[in-house]
């Protein structure tokens, strides 16, 4: 081999916690003897082996982190030794070295399997460790990104389990809903039961209210014998107690169970329900219950958590409706109130059906809204673990972070939209052609991520013209087009052409989404916007419905025009804004809106229950500049406000105790001029009686920017808004 004839200063490294093991396979003994005394002065353990032969035995018999290996040695030459590294030791990292290589030798090195390789002799030692350094560095990525994907695979397997029960929910609503037989419902209901929670025992019993005692009306694994002859009184034991009670029971050992001890029956307990692990859930109809459900011994030999107690209380809850309507099914058909009775209860069912299906399309939403949260923090966390924060554009993606989360928010309205409970109309000034390009950047996981992954190549393409303002909910609008992107690019599984147009129709505003996917036929177009209706395998028949239900609200249309092979263009027209700039509607696509007047320091009593919620909201009312004083209860709210001087109450809504009309009332009471701003996570606005009765000033929706905090803030002490309510 090449005489090594490079000068070197011995440097002493600090020692590794954990020192790394490394091999030396080299004929040469004066690199042997120098890379030994360098590599150990960094606090590595080195060992050597002048021959292929002999560096093999090695790795057999001793636990190494990295070899550095001579490609030319005399037996088996470095590329065999490599070759045979790689097929014993696939995840030992190898670093090449040789005093007559090529490039061909090099690539031919890396193709199989080295990390890097090294030229002899070497112009520079400090070279030399910085590869070795690097190469432990990338193993140390590589190991760490390993058990990401292994909590990643965890994770998801748990989130499928919940996907997994949350479906059977939805679909256990569907099915008994249509079962009026009782015996064939709760039949149907036992077997589902057992089945999803995979237990080998499961019993569900009704309450005779005449006897006021509880019988077997349906079971798994339990005898004849015993479904005839068991009879439990009201409260009595584990099932009588939790039907005389309502509430569930996890118990864990009966015999030491304070809630019933000394009055369980142990033949009894023995015969159908096993020790030393129970799980009873009460099948109740608002306030009152119709029996019990029972499950014991899981097949898997594990035990039952709150995860399974959660699952089996809300089938209990689909359970009473659905068991409560077969009673009754025969009976109202005797007369018109009969039937009308009935007619009740099928819409309640399909009610239920109903939001079964719309939470399964807003688990949809949650979800991608949560990934291009996680995406987007795990790429900010990425940056700063690597030091390469770019200070002007991480408030860019702070702000994505910050509408995704917002966006969420509006996501729950949708459901109150559904359910009637939400009644406010849209108060804000939107631009159309931002809002399509939030939503682009928030579904690019979708149209180019996940597709690239796929080998999919999604062409994706705006076409803005300058448009007028339009009268919408900013929110809602850019869930919209996201879900039209989302469709399109689902529409395209072999990739395909998409495209965003806006533009002006005489006094309307409107935006075209052209995909060039499978495309429908004349039937499926007619009934695209139907609640329910889907060509989709996996699709519930509520993203278009409600789609067309928010843009209806805002006095707008939605058009399609479809071939099949020839692909979908759906357009959204809207009407212009009327109202004038600066009348006082919110600008909600914004970014940075006008405080207006700053308001003094002043000093706040803040009434919020949730410990970390009040722990953010003063933190951020100093920020502002004003004094704090916070309480957990509308009692403390009370006795606080009688003890001392505020310039301002803010109060949640919801609070055990006093509420927040209640706290509004009485500080009212007491001082009839200081503002008070209500904190709600609840949909308020439409109740302006009880606003007005309750003194409140303004009314604002968690979760709620900084900025809007702050603008009602100045608002209220400033004296800009009083018997108002914000947004």
């Amino acid at each position: 081999m090449a005489p090594f004839c490079a000068l070197f200063i011995l440097r002493k490294g600090a020692s590794p916690v954990h020192p790394k093991n490394i091999l030396i396979i080299d004929d040469d003994e004066i690199i042997c003897e120098v890379l030994t005394e360098i590599l150990e002065g960094e606090g590595y353990r080195v060992s050597t082996a002048e021959r292929g032969e002999t560096g093999l035995e090695k790795l057999q018999t001793e636990r190494f982190h990295l070899v550095l290996l001579d490609l030319y040695l005399p037996g088996i030459q470095g590329i065999e030794v490599l070759q045979q590294i790689r097929v014993a030791f696939p995840k030992l990292d190898v670093i090449i070295m040789t005093s007559n290589a090529s490039t061909d030798t090099a690539v031919e090195a890396l193709r199989l399997g080295a990390q890097d390789y090294l030229y002899k002799p070497f112009p520079n030692l400090d070279a030399v460790v910085q590869v070795i350094r690097k190469t432990f560095e990338k193993r140390t990525l590589i190991e760490e990104n390993e058990r990401l994907l292994k909590d990643l695979k965890i994770s998801n397997r748990e989130l499928d389990g919940a996907v997994k029960r949350l479906t059977a929910l939805i679909e256990a609503g569907r099915a008994m809903s249509g079962i009026y037989d009782t015996a064939e419902l709760l039949d149907f209901f036992i077997g589902l039961v057992a089945t999803e929670l995979g237990v080998e025992r499961a019993s569900v019993m009704l309450l005779d209210e005449e006897k006021q005692e509880m019988y077997i009306a349906a079971s798994r694994g339990v005898s004849e014998e015993i479904i005839r002859d068991v009879r439990v009184k009201l409260g009595e034991g584990i099932a009588g107690r939790v039907a005389l009670e309502g509430e569930p029971l996890l118990v864990e050992d009966i015999k030491k169970e304070k809630r019933i001890k000394g009055e369980f029956n142990p033949a009894l307990s023995d015969s159908f329900i096993s020790l030393p692990i129970v799980l009873s859930i009460p099948i109740r109809l608002k306030k009152k219950v119709l029996g019990v459900i029972n499950v014991t011994n899981k097949r898997s030999g594990g035990t039952f958590d709150e995860s399974d107690m959660g699952f089996l209380f809300g089938l209990a809850g689909q359970a009473a409706v659905a068991i409560e309507g077969a009673r009754h099914f025969d009976e109202l058909q005797a007369s018109y109130e009969s039937l009308k009775a009935t007619q009740d209860h099928l819409v309640a069912s399909e009610r239920l059906k109903a939001l079964g299906e719309m939470a399964a399309g807003v688990a949809h939403d949650f979800n991608n809204l949560l990934s291009g949260i996680l995406v987007q923090t795990q790429l900010l966390a990425g940056q700063v673990s690597l030091g390469t924060i770019d200070k002007e554009g991480i408030g860019l993606e702070l702000d994505l972070v910050k509408r995704m989360a917002m966006q969420g928010a509006e996501t729950v309205k949708r459901i109150q939209d559904f359910t009637g409970i939400r009644k406010d109309q849209p108060v804000h000034v939107v631009d159309l052609n931002s809002l399509v390009r939030d939503a682009l950047e928030m579904t690019r996981t979708k149209w180019k991520d996940e597709a690239e992954s796929q080998g999919i190549a999604i062409d994706v393409s705006s076409n803005l013209h300058d448009v007028s303002l339009a009268m919408a909910n900013a929110y809602e609008l850019r869930q919209v087009i996201s879900n039209f992107i989302f469709n399109a690019a689902e529409a395209m599984p072999q990739g395909g052409k998409l495209t965003l147009r806006t533009g002006m129709k005489g006094d309307r505003v409107y935006l075209e989404i052209c995909d060039t996917g499978h495309g429908m036929g004349p039937e499926v177009q007619k009934r695209v916007f139907e609640p329910f209706f889907t060509s989709k395998k996996a699709g519930h028949g509520l993203g278009m419905s409600i789609a067309y239900g928010i843009i209806k609200r805002y006095n707008g249309k939605i058009t399609v025009r479809s071939q099949v092979n020839k692909g979908t263009t759906f357009t959204v027209t809207l009407p212009v804004c009327q109202q004038a700039p600066g009348s006082g509607v919110e600008a909600a696509t914004s970014r940075e809106q006008p405080q207006g007047e700053e308001a003094p320091a002043s000093r706040v009593l803040l009434v919020e229950d949730n410990d970390q919620g009040r722990k953010l909201f003063e933190t951020a009312l100093k920020h502002f500049g004003h004094t704090v004083v916070g309480a957990a209860s509308g009692e403390e709210a009370l006795a606080l406000f009688k003890a001392g001087e505020y310039d301002l109450l803010i109060t949640d809504l919801s609070m055990p105790g006093r509420s927040g009309w209640d706290v509004s009332k009485c500080v009212r009471a007491v001082d009839p001029n200081i503002p008070i701003i209500l904190l709600s996570g609840w949909s308020v606005q439409q109740e302006s009686a009880k606003i007005k009765n309750s003194g409140i000033d303004l009314v604002i929706s968690k979760p709620c920017p900084l900025d809007e905090l702050r603008r009602a803030v100045n608002k209220v002490l400033t004296g800009q808004s009083r018997t108002h309510t914000g947004s």
